[in-house]
């Protein structure tokens, strides 16, 4: 069964991407997405005070709501509050005829998308602060955090042996990646057992360490690409056209599979070993 949190990933990964208001209604109103109110559009319109025709008009585009409609039916929604604020800014958009009024307000709505259509919203992790010392060092330390990983999966009591060789490294420079790791409470020795103490780590994306980190680990995923056979990798690359609106809508679909990943990786039994997940999606031209 899918957990709150799992919910309102799914929903806000979509929630933000419309740039119709009407559409965005019918969207919350019919659509089987989970945790969805259970609310007839007739008694929705009762609700609001309006016909249940004139409503069924709105969802099909052929008629509009004012703000105090709008808003009341968002609370018959029992949207956030948050998600209530983006749906009014789509509203004042689309009846606004001054150019610069509309332009401003294009541009608060693609900052709430910015902030809202993001991997660290959509993955459940522990923020970490970027000016602390041995955030710094463990971020822009690849090997670091795969011998964390490694460790979070399951302990050991001679990782300087064990990701010597399962990383190819010099074990003097594994055993200098250990001991960083226990010196800032990554991972804890008892017993000469070794163990991961904080789990599920993650940069904000605002940090100004996560460009570095997320190029550092581009590079050795590249390195590690051609040390292995064909057969043991997936890679896919594609340029493609489309229009802006759907390329929202490919966003969302990838925040979405991000959650259902961690979901499947964090439930995973059995031995474990460690892959990487790489994405990049741009538009190639800069406005």
């Amino acid at each position: 069964m899918a957990t709150a949190s799992e919910n309102s990933q799914k929903l806000r990964s979509k929630f933000y991407t419309f740039k119709d208001y009407r559409r965005l209604l019918k969207f919350l109103l019919e659509d089987d997405y989970p945790g969805k109110q259970k609310i007839s559009q007739r008694q929705l319109a009762l609700r609001i005070g309006i016909q249940p025709t004139y409503l069924s008009n709105v969802f099909n585009q052929r008629a509009e709501l004012n703000a105090d409609q709008l808003y009341a039916l968002l609370g018959e929604l029992q949207v956030s509050e948050k998600e209530r604020s983006f749906t009014m800014l789509l509203l004042e958009w689309e009846r606004s005829h001054h150019s610069q009024r509309k332009a401003a307000l294009a541009k608060e709505l693609q900052k709430i998308r910015d902030e809202e259509l993001t991997s660290s919203k959509a993955i459940e992790s522990e923020k970490l602060p970027a000016d602390d010392e041995k955030n710094i060092h463990f971020f822009l330390q690849p090997f670091a955090q795969l011998i964390h990983l490694s460790l979070a999966d399951e302990g050991s009591s001679n990782p300087v042996q064990k990701f010597s060789e399962l990383f190819q490294l010099n074990p003097a420079v594994t055993k200098g990646l250990i001991d960083e790791l226990e010196k800032h409470s990554f991972i804890k020795k008892e017993k000469n057992y070794y163990s991961a103490q904080v789990k599920k780590l993650h940069l904000p994306d605002h940090s100004p360490l996560t460009m570095a980190h997320r190029f550092m680990m581009r590079i050795l995923s590249l390195s590690q690409v051609f040390r292995l056979p064909p057969e043991k990798y997936k890679c896919f690359s594609a340029a493609f056209s489309c229009h802006e609106d759907d390329y929202l809508k490919i966003h969302s679909e990838f925040l979405e599979f991000l959650s259902k990943v961690q979901k499947i990786a964090i439930h995973s039994k059995g031995k474990q070993k460690q892959y990487q997940l790489n994405f990049d999606l741009f538009p190639w031209a800069i406005d």
